[in-house]
């Protein structure tokens, strides 16, 4: 909820109050007189408890409302330096109320108008870098960031803050080695940026469930990494894969070209996740769910590339047999790696069987069976006195 800086009214009652108890009661009536219309007290109060209510949209709605007349007030008795503070901190209100509606390039209008006239306010310069960040202004942010630590280089918070920033605007293994070189520099900040950390990881969490809502795999994906990154358990780091498995699920039925790549990824990650033993029940059905989705459709990938990596072995194998048993390093080293091949052939096409549930059938079954003689006739081959 936005906290709301004491505005030029309620300081106006507090000194009415006080003169009034100071028994100066000619003074309390100045000061009272002083105040605006009745609608402007009313709505600035109502604009107060509402942010205070956690009602955002409709302090927002009042604050932007009053605004144009907060700013017209007629106040000649105060001096130049209290006005200007007072309507500084009635824009920062507003600035904040945006924030916190998501109205980020507003906000930040609002915060660079009090930073031309308060160019080096340490508080001011804080506070502007989220905007800066939600506006795609990382660099900026980043820079500001800097110059804050060179302002004040034993600020804890400054300190903490900017492995944020550096999450934000490099990634979040950027901010995770800050926080790493800041514990070595600064072991007592070791509870505080455990609890960065953890922020880091809500803030991932977060934006993970609107990425998902929105359809972007390749930035679940991202997330999915970075989340791992940050896990403090095997169940969170289990839940981070399981992410990134579903992720590469759905950028394969996107990608034809990288689907086998995209499948043996994200089997490989499921395949992580279960070593790790979750004992949350419905993620491990979630695994067991995207291994069963992806298995029968990779199978069919490992089948084909088998295939045709048969067809061409095949022809180097008719050229080496017919050379003989191998004379040279180089001869050798030919026939080693051609033995090799096949049983990368094995591999592919006994990993499609697995993953089909089923043994292969025609073509497929008669490519294994060929591949393990071919790489048998060529480790034989290979051998000391080997031959055809």
């Amino acid at each position: 909820r936005p906290a709301l800086a004491r505005s030029l009214m309620e300081v106006h009652n507090l000194r009415a109050y006080c003169a009034y108890l100071q028994g100066d009661q000619a003074e309390a009536q100045r000061l009272l007189a002083r105040m605006t219309s009745q609608r402007l007290s009313v709505g600035h109060n109502l604009a107060r408890v509402a942010a205070e209510a956690g009602d955002v949209d409709q302090a927002l709605n009042l604050w932007q409302r009053l605004t144009p007349e907060w700013e017209g007030l007629e106040l000649e008795a105060v001096s130049p330096a209290y006005r200007s503070a007072a309507l500084l901190a009635w824009r920062l209100n507003l600035a904040e109320l945006l924030a916190s509606a998501n109205r980020w390039a507003d906000a930040l209008e609002h915060l660079e108008t009090c930073l031309r006239e308060r160019p080096l306010d340490i508080d001011l310069q804080r506070k502007i870098i989220p905007a800066l960040i939600a506006v795609g202004q990382g660099e900026v942010a980043l820079y500001k960031s800097e110059w804050l630590l060179k302002e004040r280089p034993n600020d804890l918070e400054i300190l903490l803050e900017h492995g944020m920033v550096l999450a934000s605007v490099n990634g979040t293994r950027a901010g995770l080695d800050w926080y790493d070189e800041l514990l070595v520099r600064r072991p007592d900040t070791a509870e505080a940026i455990r609890q960065r950390r953890r922020d880091l990881r809500d803030r991932l969490t977060a934006r993970s469930a609107e990425l998902a809502r929105e359809g972007d795999h390749m930035g679940l994906f991202t997330l999915g990494r970075d989340l791992e990154h940050v896990a403090e358990s095997d169940e969170a780091r289990a839940r981070a894969l399981a992410q990134q498995a579903y992720a590469l699920h759905s950028l394969a039925e996107a990608d034809p070209d990288q689907r086998r790549a995209m499948l043996e990824r994200g089997l490989d990650r499921v395949a992580a996740a279960l070593t790790l033993e979750p004992k949350n029940e419905r993620l491990v059905e979630q695994l067991h769910g995207l291994q069963n989705a992806m298995g029968p459709k990779l199978a069919p990938e490992l089948i084909r590339d088998g295939l045709e990596l048969l067809v061409h072995r095949r022809r180097d194998w008719g050229l080496l047999a017919e050379s003989g048993r191998p004379r040279t390093a180089a001869d050798r080293e030919r026939v080693t790696n051609l033995q090799a091949a096949f049983e990368r052939i094995v591999e592919h096409l006994s990993r499609a069987a697995e993953l089909r549930g089923r043994a292969l059938e025609g073509q497929a079954a008669e490519a294994l069976a060929e591949a393990r003689k071919l790489a048998a006739q060529c480790a034989q081959l290979a051998a000391p006195g080997g031959a055809t």
